[in-house]
């Protein structure tokens, strides 16, 4: 575990100043620099995330399944591609913090139910409020590791 923080940390902090930095002369354009850079950076935090959820929790994790995890992550920051450069880091930011949620909300499911959050649980979301101390029970003080891609998201 904290070998992701570390590495999310250190990408974190590469991607931050590949972007104050001009691009390489080889490549004529800033536009696509930048781009290259926030996608690639939220690629990484997406395998970081797939990294660290199942080591918090006992979500079903098949560790020879790098491949998948990896066209996985890459299916995943795919939309960014044809974002508009204006909003890129935006949309990379909440990119990054629907997706570390996503994995929260599964670590925590998975404790109590045992399996994944099926489609159908979403519809009773608005439900949430009423079970709150048992959601506050479920979550342990680790799991909020899985906030800090959102704060190195807003920076």
């Amino acid at each position: 575990m904290v070998v992701a923080l570390l590495l999310l940390l250190a990408v974190s902090v590469g991607a931050l100043r590949l972007l104050r930095r001009a691009p390489p002369g080889w490549l004529n354009s800033a536009v696509v620099y930048r781009r290259a850079v926030l996608v690639g950076w939220s690629l990484a935090v997406v395998l970081l995330l797939s990294w660290m959820i199942p080591a918090l929790g006992p979500l079903p994790f098949f560790w020879h399944a790098a491949g998948k995890m990896l066209g996985f992550a890459l299916l995943l920051v795919a939309p960014l591609w044809v974002v508009p450069s204006r909003w890129l880091p935006l949309a990379a930011a909440g990119w990054v913090a629907v997706i570390s949620f996503v994995g929260f909300s599964d670590l925590v499911y998975s404790r109590h139910f045992g399996n994944l959050v099926p489609v159908t649980a979403l519809f009773g979301a608005g439900q949430t409020w009423a079970i709150r101390e048992s959601i506050g029970a479920l979550v342990r003080l680790r799991d909020l590791t899985l906030l800090l891609p959102v704060a190195a998201a807003v920076a």
